[in-house]
C-alpha cells in the first residue's frame, strides 16, 4: 500500500481551519477578549491563527514571527486585566487560552520552553517591563504591537 493513503495531512488542515474560523474561545480567551475595549481582538487572533496554520501546513505555535505575535497578544489580553507578578505565574495561565482551553479553537499542546524563551526574550530585550505593581509591555513595545495587530485585522 502507498503510504499516501495515511497522509492526513489536508484533512487535518481544512479542519483546523474550520475550528480557526468558527470554533469558540476558551472561556478564559473570551472574558480576557470582553474586558479590553480598544481593540477586538476575536478576528486578529483568528486572522493570525488561520495565517500561521496555512504556512505551516497545521495549527500549532513555536518560535516563529506568528506564534510570537500570538503569544504577543495572550500575554497583553492576561496582562491588561490580572496584574502578572512573575514570569512563573503567567507561564501557569498560559495553557488555558489557546493551547489547552475549553473552546474549540486550541493547538492540543504546547512546548514550555518556547513560551519561557518567548518571554525571557521580551524581558532582555525590555519589551516587558517590571511596572510599578506588575509585569507589562513597555509603552514603545505596544507602539511596534499595534502596528502589527494592524496587518491582521
Amino acid at each position: 500500500m502507498n503510504d499516501s493513503i495515511y497522509d492526513t495531512s489536508a484533512e487535518d488542515l481544512k479542519k483546523s481551519l474550520e475550528s480557526i474560523d468558527k470554533g469558540t474561545f476558551s472561556s478564559l480567551l473570551t472574558n480576557l477578549i470582553s474586558k479590553y475595549r480598544d481593540t477586538d481582538f476575536g478576528p486578529i487572533i483568528r486572522n493570525v491563527c488561520r495565517s500561521l496554520a496555512i504556512e505551516e501546513g497545521y495549527f500549532a505555535l513555536h518560535a516563529d514571527e506568528k506564534s510570537y505575535l500570538l503569544y504577543d497578544v495572550q500575554f497583553h489580553l492576561y496582562s491588561s486585566s490580572h496584574p502578572v507578578q512573575s514570569d512563573q505565574e503567567y507561564l501557569d495561565a498560559y495553557p488555558g487560552m489557546i493551547a489547552f482551553g475549553d473552546g474549540e479553537l486550541k493547538t492540543g499542546g504546547y512546548a514550555p520552553d518556547f513560551i519561557k524563551v518567548w518571554f525571557d526574550t521580551r524581558l532582555l530585550s525590555g519589551d516587558i517591563i517590571k511596572g510599578a505593581d506588575r509585569l507589562r509591555f513597555s509603552d514603545k513595545f505596544l507602539k511596534t504591537f499595534a502596528t502589527r495587530l494592524q496587518e491582521f485585522h
